[in-house]
């Protein structure tokens, strides 16, 4: 899959890397009245995240997530909206209310409708049985969703659970090109917090680790990888949380004194 050829080094490993996406997801005209459904993959956790907002999108490629391109792309609007879930530590997307609102009891956030469904392309679910979304630590990567007949099938064979459509779009994903790659804010060089490791996907010693503990204050757009920062000796009424939170609470960028 694409997330092992990107493993490789130098350009050669981008190019393999975005000719075998393309081949799962083929690059198609975006059509009037439609939006690019965003996916972004982070390394550490195993979630994958999708979103609609190009914001949204830079922020996470900021904070280290790797950006994989067009999941889909969804109507601007139409009668079955997809709701978008939060645990804390991973995040949830469905068309079903009942399935909404049993999360919502049992302790995770609305975040309100994330995209609509409609058009006659499938994107399938998938569960990784590895995973307990239920568990207060560690259950991220619960579900992966795609156009990809393929990547379904990949997925299905490596021991996730096929849990059918999810929902419709309009027209099929594609993989990320090369002028979006280029133009993505890259992340703060940062030294990596445990050398010589070999953590989930980041494939050498020149990937930068995304913190699983981030912290903010009230004022100011920034979040903090380290309570250490000198930003933050004077501060008064730090928080703490996922990086998520962090944006959620107006925090789009890395302080730069943190490195």
């Amino acid at each position: 899959m694409k997330r092992i050829a990107a493993r490789g080094g130098g350009l050669l490993a981008l190019v393999v890397t975005v000719l075998l996406v393309g081949v799962l997801f083929p690059v198609t005209a975006l059509a009037a009245g439609t939006r690019n459904m965003y996916r972004l993959y982070n390394p550490n956790s195993g979630e994958h995240f999708y979103t609609a907002a190009v914001s949204e999108r830079n922020s996470l490629a900021a904070a280290g997530w790797k950006y994989e391109g067009v999941g889909w792309v969804a109507p601007e609007t139409s009668e079955t909206p997809v709701y978008r879930l939060y645990s804390g530590t991973d995040h949830h997307y469905t068309t079903s209310v009942e399935e909404r609102d049993s999360l919502v009891a049992v302790g995770w956030s609305y975040e309100g409708i994330g995209w609509y469904s409609g058009g006659s392309i499938p994107v399938y679910r998938q569960f990784n049985p590895n995973v307990n979304p239920a568990a207060p630590t560690n259950n991220s990567g619960s579900h992966n969703y795609t156009t990809s007949a393929a990547e379904n099938d990949q997925l299905v064979t490596a021991g996730w659970k096929a849990e059918g459509v999810g929902w419709y779009a309009e027209q099929a994903g594609r993989g990320p090109t090369a002028d979006e790659l280029a133009s993505l804010p890259k992340p703060p060089a940062q030294q990596p917090s445990n050398p010589g490791g070999s953590g989930s996907g980041s494939g050498g010693g020149t990937s930068n680790p995304i913190p699983s503990v981030v912290y903010w204050v009230s004022g100011g757009s920034v979040y903090h990888t380290t309570p250490d920062c000198p930003s933050l000796k004077r501060s008064h009424n730090i928080r703490s949380g996922t990086v998520q939170q962090a944006m959620a609470a107006g925090k789009s960028r890395v302080c730069k004194n943190c490195s």
